[in-house]
């Protein structure tokens, strides 16, 4: 997938955004800006979505990972069981000994 993104950031450039020629620097200071942009958008659009989707999809797990875990310490069974060793949600607190 990651091997794609190169061309597909190419064609997202001159396609959507714009860019025409090639990336050589030339006189024109107002064409070199719209192919730095054009190009500048494309990159932006292949990294900013991948994160925003990463975001939305793993924020979640920070929720649910300490109860996955603690379930899976009181079933005692499962590949990385914790053992004998039981995991508390994070809202319980053990007592303190006085």
């Amino acid at each position: 997938m990651a091997a794609c993104a190169a061309p597909l950031v190419g064609w997202l450039a001159r396609y959507e955004f714009g860019f025409s020629g090639t990336a050589v620097v030339g006189l024109d200071h107002a064409e070199n800006l719209a192919k730095a942009r054009s190009l500048g958008s494309a990159l932006l659009a292949f990294t900013a979505i991948p994160w925003t989707l990463c975001v939305l999809f793993f924020t979640p797990l920070h929720w649910t990972y300490a109860r996955d875990r603690c379930a899976q310490a009181l079933a005692g069974a499962g590949p990385g069981a914790v053992g004998s060793v039981v995991a508390l949600p994070l809202t319980e607190r053990p007592a303190t000994r006085s």
